[in-house]
């Protein structure tokens, strides 16, 4: 049946891939950032897209709301064949997250990109299709069909860094950022 080698052994020396744990807390200080910047008349926003999505929308909070009763219901009547224990499921330490980046003031609200990753590069960010527009006059790695979306394929956190400042070269990002501020003027 087998060899008589331990398979796990290839398993556990294989190298892990470059982590993406440093995303939140990179677009994190970077809301921070904004605020600062502004003196707190322009903030910057991010969460997790499903959470964003819930507050602008009462049918979505509903619906999401409902959905919760249904999966307890569901978990309840599921015959357990395993002995109760306190562990963690593992599967969540490897769950996809998507995350949103907005630019906000007590009156707008602007998406700038939505960001999807696992705990491993590469990730995928969905870059708003003006700003995308707008940075395509400067770099090719920004030219998409108009009927694509403007998905950019991220390697590494410096990657990451490098793709976010480029983006605050957008005209549109620019322009929408100062009048936000002149607003709260």
């Amino acid at each position: 049946m087998s060899s008589g080698e331990n398979p796990w052994v290839e398993v556990l020396s294989q190298p892990q891939q470059k982590s993406t744990g440093d995303i939140v807390p990179y677009f994190n200080e970077q809301a921070k950032l904004l605020s600062q910047a502004s003196d707190g008349k322009v903030k910057g926003l991010f969460s997790q897209t499903s959470e964003i999505n819930i507050t602008l929308s009462p049918t979505l909070e509903a619906l999401s709301a409902m959905s919760k009763v249904f999966q307890d219901v569901a978990s309840a009547s599921a015959l357990d064949q395993t002995p109760k224990v306190d562990l963690m499921n593992a599967d969540d330490l490897y769950k996809k997250n998507s995350y949103c980046f907005e630019i906000r003031s007590d009156r707008y609200r602007f998406r700038v990109f939505t960001i999807e990753f696992d705990p491993s590069y590469p990730v995928v960010m969905s870059i708003d299709r003006g700003v995308c527009n707008d940075l395509e006059k400067i770099h090719d790695r920004y030219k998409f069909k108009e009927a694509e979306p403007c998905n950019v394929t991220i390697q590494d956190d410096e990657d990451l860094d490098r793709v976010f400042n480029q983006l605050l070269k957008s005209e549109k990002l620019v322009y929408i950022c100062n009048r936000l501020m002149n607003e709260a003027n």
